[in-house]
């Protein structure tokens, strides 16, 4: 019987080993490819499509953006295999050394103690066996730590290399840590063991999301009793940009994306390789947020009336503004003065502001690099059916 227990822990052990690289190495070869379709679909609808002129448009609208970068060498340079390899070698290494140590330990603890023989002394312990218990413990919960911070994101589909360094660093910081926090602590029971274990395995990430949810909370709630002391031209996303939940916030607020401004000009490639947010999701985002800045305070009045984003605008404009040969109209008259005349007034603007303000968003880089990449077939034929009748 013992000698089952015996080969049941050295088979949980190799299979706690085995875990972390494996577990990386599927989601590297499993799920990154499925997040990198969605990208060569765009690529392949706006650059490689049959219409040849729109394909050399979009083209060169990414080239002369300073803030997009070429999506799908982005994808592929940040998810290459070579990118994994050195963290992953390690993750494995630490892995290997620290299982080895807790094995040893436990499996000298679970074998009977050695006789001396007769005239003899008894034979010194091995060095595993003499290690103290907040040791030991430090291990097992740095192993926890990274075990959960692996399964998390790639859950998430946020697991990079960049964030496989940042478990190797934890794995190495176990014990140090753990070391640390039971020296503070009186060695009663066991106390100092499990301070380095609760050191070790505490989710600091966690809770830094779960502050930083805190935070943003209060600030959005102090900002709406007009009792922040924030700028007024500040417009926070969670303020400004519909569907964002706190946890949202505090992710992006983790890349130093915190405002409209933030959002508006940053790279959505970056931000979809570095979170786990779809790029279509992220492409609202920044959409949403190149009209608020445009528009400011009043974006939500706005957004009744169907214009809740800058591709919105282009489309406004396509119908109403341009002709049938793309040129902007002299005079605006009809159907469609009446649109422009009850936009101006929601925004309560003059007619000929508001028209220059509308081809200055549909000129702007960003804005047309959306437009090109993410929307590249223009305004919906549905759409132009709706205005024509």
């Amino acid at each position: 019987m013992d000698a089952w227990i015996l080969y049941a822990v050295k088979v949980f052990f190799i299979v706690a080993v085995a875990a972390p690289p494996v577990l990386v190495f599927i989601y590297r070869w499993r799920e990154v490819p499925l997040r990198g379709a969605d990208v060569e679909e765009m690529m392949s609808c706006a650059l490689r499509g049959p219409d040849k002129a729109a394909c050399a448009e979009a083209q060169q609208a990414l080239d002369n953006n300073p803030y997009i970068s070429d999506p799908q060498q982005t994808f592929e340079r940040y998810h290459s295999p070579w990118r994994y390899l050195i963290p992953l070698l390690v993750l494995t290494v630490l892995t290997l050394s620290s299982g080895y140590v807790v094995y040893s330990w436990v499996n000298y603890k679970l074998l009977p103690a050695p006789v001396a023989a007769a005239g003899q002394q008894k034979p010194p312990e091995p060095i595993p066996a003499r290690l103290p218990g907040p040791i030991i413990m430090a291990l097992v919960g740095g192993y926890i730590w990274g075990v959960f911070q692996i399964c998390a994101r790639s859950r998430s589909s946020e697991l990079s290399p960049d964030d496989l360094y940042e478990i190797d660093l934890g794995l190495l910081a176990a014990v140090p840590v753990g070391i640390a926090f039971s020296l503070i602590t009186a060695d009663v029971y066991g106390l100092r063991s499990f301070m380095a274990f609760a050191a070790s395995a505490f989710p600091l990430r966690d809770v830094q999301r779960l502050f930083r949810q805190y935070a943003t909370r209060k600030a959005l709630e102090s900002s709406d009793s007009g009792d922040s002391a924030s700028r007024p031209a500040e417009l926070h996303l969670g303020a400004t940009i519909e569907g964002l939940s706190d946890q949202t916030l505090a992710r992006l607020s983790e890349l130093r994306i915190s405002t409209v401004l933030d959002m508006a000009y940053c790279d959505p490639i970056r931000v979809m390789v570095q979170t786990g947010f779809p790029l279509p999701v992220i492409i609202d985002w920044v959409d949403q947020s190149l009209w608020a800045l445009y528009c400011g305070d009043l974006k939500s009045k706005i957004d009744k009336l169907g214009i809740r984003c800058s591709l919105d605008v282009c489309e406004f404009v396509d119908l109403h503004l341009r002709d049938g040969k793309g040129n902007k109209r002299t005079v605006v008259d009809g159907a469609d003065k009446a649109a422009l005349d009850a936009l101006s007034q929601a925004m309560g603007s003059d007619p000929l502001l508001l028209q220059d303000l509308l081809f200055r968003i549909y000129c702007d880089p960003q804005v047309v690099v959306l437009r090109k990449l993410w929307y590249p077939h223009g305004v919906p034929r549905e759409l132009k059916a709706a205005a024509a009748a």
